[in-house]
């Protein structure tokens, strides 16, 4: 099976590095037992995350560029 993962994605994330490690750590989570955001019985728990960071479900603990300059 194949991942896409387009640009908009990893620019709402604040890069590939924070997309990485967000998936990562959801990844984990999922593997230990957390439950899934979204309810796909037929997907692994890989594609989970990816769709559940898609869908904006779980995102990056940092600023947004935006929120940085209101506060200078």
């Amino acid at each position: 099976m194949k991942f896409f993962i387009t640009e908009d994605l990893v620019r709402r994330m604040g890069g590939v590095f924070s997309l990485s490690s967000l998936l990562q750590k959801r990844l984990r989570e999922l593997v230990r037992g957390a439950p899934r955001l979204i309810q796909d019985r037929n997907s692994g728990d890989f594609q989970v995350a990816l769709r559940e960071a898609e869908e904006g479900l779980i995102k990056p603990l940092h600023k947004e560029p935006d929120e940085e300059k209101k506060e200078e």
